[in-house]
């Protein structure tokens, strides 16, 4: 398993350069009227793209569709398992063999009505944490995406924690906490056990150069549909 991160910073400074990376991918953003979104959305898929071209150089990258409950995944049969996470000023992109999920969240101030949306044991625990809610909350988020399920099952879940514990395997599911910047949480799931892959930071383009980034060229390789990717 691989995970690529970035910080959204450059783009969200500079819309342009995500607008020229999206132009060049042929990724379809009309309906982005935020500059915030566009970055986020763009970044997600640079770092797609950076995750291809490290797998597979020179191969063209697979197009990007939907699945069920809208989750995109690459067309056909491609060995490449792929999801996208973004939050605040990061965004992230985890690869594996094998279907996973990936969640990042930024570390905010948590009142007691998101509080009351975890089971009574792991209130308990996060209450002892500061990060308590959000190790839990992408660690949920990440489970449901590995599945291929929309948010509405993330209550559903059984409780992460027991006897006062994380658990890490849950309705045959495997999660692990990943640490990637100061003031984020970040975890991944797949349905196989797994080492926690080490995050690593990729830099967004701020510039629309004469030449592209073989993560671009593969990028641009496959057009696709707007996805819902986070």
């Amino acid at each position: 398993m691989k995970l690529y991160w970035c910080r959204l910073a450059p783009w969200q400074q500079n819309a342009q350069a995500a607008r020229d990376f999206c132009r060049r991918a042929e990724i379809d953003v009309s309906a982005l009227w935020d500059d915030g979104d566009l970055a986020a959305h763009a970044a997600g898929r640079y770092l797609l793209a950076h995750a291809w071209s490290a797998a597979f150089p020179g191969r063209p990258m697979p197009p990007v569709v939907l699945a069920g409950e809208g989750k995109p995944v690459f067309s056909g049969d491609a060995p490449f398992h792929w999801n996208i996470s973004h939050a605040g000023g990061l965004a992230v992109c985890a690869a594996a063999a094998f279907p996973l999920g990936v969640d990042v969240e930024e570390i905010i101030p948590v009142d007691d009505d998101l509080l009351a949306r975890l089971h009574p044991a792991e209130r308990l625990w996060c209450r002892a944490r500061s990060d308590g809610f959000f190790t839990l909350w992408t660690a949920k988020e990440s489970l449901v995406k590995s599945r291929g399920e929309g948010l509405s099952a993330l209550l559903a879940l059984p409780p992460l924690v027991r006897e006062d514990a994380l658990c890490f395997e849950t309705d045959g599911r495997f999660w692990q906490p990943v640490s990637i910047a100061p003031g984020y949480a970040a975890a991944v799931a797949a349905a196989q056990p797994f080492s926690a892959p080490v995050p690593e930071e990729a830099a967004l383009p701020v510039r629309d150069a004469a030449g592209s980034t073989a993560a671009e060229r593969d990028c641009a390789a496959a057009p696709a549909p707007h996805p819902r990717e986070a």
